[in-house]
């Protein structure tokens, strides 16, 4: 039998060859059921693809995403693909969206991550298509997780880049447990705290341990991520207004795991350049390629040491694209001019994307968007 390509686990393995005993097994002894191979196939659509619709309802049985969508289609399409009507039906039973469009899978973009030693969710945001046909300047901003953990050669290769801005998201007690490690490039080094207990960060990790978080669902995440905006808007209408001025340029932002906060700003970013809202979202989720999923097995055994089911928390510790599509479409509702619909909010035809919107209701000065464009696109 052929081998799948790297990067398969032995449940993805088990889905593919139709193992149903072994998928027990492996279930049994912590497996994970949500777990995706390289480009986002989920075990759930690996099953459905290789006809063994057996595999697949036992893994719906035992909490595997019927809606895990990465690939950019989901078990749903791949059993209507296959023609399979009964694994269709459990599908549906089990909570499948018959709504879900196939999509573009989120892209890898390693020509746009740096790689370092002691980072791993650093990247360039350039190269994507905004407003206009132009796109964001290469070598301009960058977002990452925390710089506390830099080698000597991370140091040489991110001054190598010229940075001499560094934003930090990140609270007190956060900054404190891990202070960053500057470059020889950098002249500006500004704190923009934004809550102390997001991002994944040890805090947040120590309160799943202690047992005080049991559980957290996409739409807490939703509630976090809306409560962060409105509640730290200043913040970053701030960080825009400094995105916008070539005297901060190049800049790299972060936080902790480089997930939520840098999540959110990055977005915000990008949305008032006008790049297309599915290209955002795609911005969101690589950083489950590069960093959550590394996260989610080194954390696995402790928490299953203390009886904590890694899918129960899996949201805080991923990047899940329907959380921020839901934080964006709340943004557009309250902010915009428009739907956003087409991508093209954001200065074009006078529509105003909600992100645009938010961060002029929170003190952004009017002609910072038009710089930020002017200065970034090209």
């Amino acid at each position: 039998i052929d081998l799948p390509q790297g990067g398969y686990t032995p449940i993805l393995f088990a889905a593919r060859v139709g193992d149903l005993a072994a998928a027990r097994l492996l279930v049994a002894h912590g497996a994970d059921v949500n777990d995706t191979a390289p480009y986002g196939t989920s075990a759930t659509v690996v099953a459905a693809h290789s006809g063994h619709p057996a595999v697949a309802a036992f893994l719906l049985d035992h909490g595997a995403d019927p809606n895990l969508a990465d690939a950019g289609y989901t078990a749903l399409h791949a059993a209507i693909l296959h023609k399979d009507d009964s694994l269709v039906e459990t599908l549906l039973e089990h909570g499948a969206d018959p709504n879900t469009p196939i999509a573009e899978p989120t892209p890898v973009r390693r020509d746009a991550v740096v790689v370092l030693e002691g980072a791993r969710n650093c990247r360039d945001l350039c190269g994507y298509r905004a407003a206009n046909g132009r796109r964001v300047r290469p070598g301009a901003l960058f977002r990452s997780d925390r710089l506390s953990s830099l080698s000597a050669d991370d140091l040489e290769e991110l001054a190598s880049r010229g940075i001499r801005t560094v934003v930090d998201f990140r609270a007190g007690p956060e900054i404190e447990r891990d202070r960053s490690r500057l470059w020889s490039s950098v002249t500006s080094h500004i704190s923009l705290p934004v809550g102390d207990t997001v991002d994944g960060d040890i805090s947040m990790v120590d309160q799943i341990l202690e047992g005080r978080l049991k559980s957290v669902s996409e739409a807490d995440m939703v509630e976090l991520y809306i409560n962060m905006l409105l509640t730290y808007s200043e913040r970053f209408a701030q960080f825009v207004t400094v995105a916008a001025d070539v005297d901060y340029l190049p800049m790299l932002f972060h936080c902790t795991a480089g997930k939520d906060r840098s999540g959110l700003a990055a977005a915000l970013l990008l949305e008032v350049l006008g790049v297309d809202r599915d290209t955002v979202l795609d911005d969101y989720c690589l950083t489950n390629e590069l960093r959550s999923r590394q996260r989610i097995e080194e954390l696995r055994p402790q928490f299953a040491d203390v009886g904590i089911d890694i899918s129960d928390v899996r949201p805080i510790l991923s990047a899940p694209r329907a959380v921020l599509a839901e934080v964006l479409g709340e943004l557009d509702a309250r902010f915009g001019s428009s739907t956003h619909s087409n991508g093209t909010a954001g200065g074009a035809g006078g529509a105003t994307s909600g992100a645009e919107g938010y961060l002029l209701t929170a003190g952004l000065s009017p002609g910072v968007p038009e710089m930020l464009r002017s200065n970034l696109l090209i």
